[in-house]
């Protein structure tokens, strides 16, 4: 049987400045791991604030972030009534 994926040696060169990452990293306060899909989500963090100010919930995230010992952010939303549907 016959190969479909072929390789080919390229070399790229780059002919403006590329940002690749600020090497900031995100506690798991700060992202959602949503095992069935396999994927992280990261939030608007001044959206999911606004959001949480309308539910009337602000404090409690405060406290969340500060000295919780709750896992992660998706374990408090769950806490707090917020389904993935929401988010």
């Amino acid at each position: 049987m016959k190969d479909y994926l072929k390789t080919y040696p390229i070399r790229i060169t780059a002919l403006a400045p590329i940002y690749i990452g600020g090497g900031v990293s995100l506690s798991k306060k700060e992202y959602i791991y949503d095992a069935g899909l396999h994927k992280v989500l990261v939030p608007d963090t001044f959206r999911m604030v606004q959001g949480l100010q309308k539910k009337g919930i602000l404090n409690r995230y405060m406290d969340f972030m500060q000295k919780s010992d709750i896992d992660g952010l998706d374990q408090f939303l769950g806490q707090c009534n917020i389904r993935q549907d929401d988010y």
